[in-house]
């Protein structure tokens, strides 16, 4: 959905409308405005399905930052679920990586589109509710290494059909965070 600036201004002026009369519809007016505040407009059709928008495409930064999002949930859950023996092996196989993985956001600086949505879809969305609270400023550019990273989960996670990662898959997907000139 694209909208022009008049319509942004409309529908942030009803919006506020919807509030200061308290109305209680199906519209969540907070949401319309800050979706709209934060350039993340593609987001009303996310909440809303129902509403048949002409051009309703999701961007592509949107689908990259989901299959990020995605990916560090199943790393984090699968290394969780895991034997101390086997963090022991991905803290050697997969190091400096190995230890403790944990998703540490976008720079803030450099990569700020993709924080941005990675914020929207946590915090106004609800979804990819593990990484709500955190400070997702990794304070470096991270988003080239998310992709070697999702090169690698992509095919051993269809491979694993849904289930955690084994910490084989794990060492393989954590590897590709070392720049391939320094391995």
């Amino acid at each position: 959905m694209k909208l022009t600036d008049g319509e942004k201004l409309i529908t942030i002026m009803l919006s506020d409308l919807y509030e200061k009369l308290g109305i209680d519809g199906e519209i969540d007016p907070k949401f319309i405005k800050s979706a709209i505040f934060s350039e993340n407009i593609w987001a009303i059709g996310w909440k809303y399905p129902g509403l048949p928008f002409e051009n309703d495409s999701t961007p592509e930064i949107v689908r990259e930052v989901s299959d990020i999002l995605d990916m560090w949930f199943v790393i984090e859950e699968s290394y969780a679920a895991l034997s101390p023996k086997d963090k022991k092996l991905i803290e050697k196989e997969a190091k400096p990586f190995g230890k403790e993985p944990k998703f540490k956001g976008f720079d803030g600086n450099n990569e700020s589109d993709y924080m941005s949505v990675a914020n929207f879809l946590t915090d106004d969305l609800e979804r990819f509710q593990t990484f709500k609270d955190r400070m997702l400023n990794s304070h470096m550019p991270s988003v080239g290494t998310y992709c070697r990273m999702l090169n690698a989960f992509k095919p051993i996670n269809s491979q694993s059909m849904g289930n955690l990662l084994n910490a084989t898959q794990l060492i393989a997907v954590l590897k590709e965070k070392i720049h391939p000139e320094n391995r």
